[in-house]
């Protein structure tokens, strides 16, 4: 008899999570007039000819900012001009979990928040209230990718476990947060195992996690 004791099928799992409708405007800036950003060869040679500035754009935060300023146009220069007010959407990666910087908790957040509301309806309809591996035996899940390698450009290929990681990450939070286990130390669940099978078409494209029943030296099988 083998491991697998149960097997959740999403299918179309996202790939991408859009953090905003509209993206906002970015400026060329500076905390004051004395130590100012490199810019573009158009953009300095517009300085020497008068035709930008930089001046006072203070934020609450940062009353000194200084920003570059169009005297012909009489506004502010809009760094990201191409995509001010297109929606922000970035596609989902693990290595968002060990990033910092300004905004980088917020949009972990909201990975997390999307991926979380997306498992929870489909882990009630395919799993039971609660597992129970029965005495001597813990919870080995084994999370298997579908995916098209061979419709999909190969530099925007991701490694298994940027690719795995925080989607099993929230998989297993979401099966303590249902109560399904208690937790998911060590005392219920002792591994995790992901890899990809390549398929033929955008169509396949799934997500399988098995949950597996193991004694304690029994690999998945």
């Amino acid at each position: 008899m083998g491991t697998e004791k149960f097997n959740c099928v999403f299918e179309q799992y996202p790939e991408t999570v859009q953090l905003s409708a509209k993206r906002r405007a970015q400026y060329f800036t500076a905390l004051t007039n004395t130590f100012l950003p490199p810019l573009a060869k158009k953009y300095e040679k517009g300085i020497q000819m008068g035709k930008y500035t930089w001046e006072k754009k203070p934020t609450k935060e940062k009353p000194k900012q200084v920003a570059l300023y169009d005297r012909e146009k009489m506004e502010f220069v809009i760094k990201n001009s191409k995509t001010v007010g297109t929606p922000k959407i970035i596609t989902i990666n693990s290595q968002i979990s060990w990033e910092s910087g300004k905004g980088s908790e917020w949009t972990i957040r909201a990975v997390k928040d999307v991926l979380k509301l997306w498992f929870t309806p489909l882990i009630i309809k395919q799993l039971p209230p609660q597992i129970e591996p029965g005495m001597d035996k813990y919870i080995h899940l084994e999370y298997i990718f579908y995916f098209p390698f061979t419709q999909r450009d190969p530099r925007l290929y991701q490694d298994y476990l940027n690719h795995w990681f925080i989607r099993g990450k929230i998989f297993e939070d979401c099966l303590v947060y249902l109560g399904i286990i208690p937790n998911d130390g060590p005392k219920y669940v002792r591994g995790a195992y992901p890899r990809y099978v390549n398929i033929d078409s955008e169509e396949e494209r799934r997500l399988e996690v098995k949950v597996h029943f193991c004694r304690n030296n029994e690999r998945i099988g």
